[in-house]
């Protein structure tokens, strides 16, 4: 069989994963591509911190679920 491309599209940085990490991950593990696409970057919504911290915080937690 031929690999898929999988495309998750959510609103938030961690809304992907949240609603698909585990459908993503059984599809990588069966040779298919999973991609995650977020509407934005991350820098809102957290009571203490800034938006640029919160933002590359956010960028990074990606990065790490992306590795796996």
């Amino acid at each position: 069989m031929n690999p898929l491309h999988f495309m998750v599209v959510g609103a938030h940085p961690d809304d992907p994963e949240n609603m698909c990490g585990g459908l993503a991950l059984l599809m990588r593990k069966k040779g298919h591509k999973v991609t995650f696409v977020t509407g934005t970057d991350g820098s809102a919504g957290h009571h203490l911190m800034d938006r640029a911290s919160l933002a590359a915080r956010r960028a990074k937690e990606a990065e790490k679920v992306s590795q796996l």
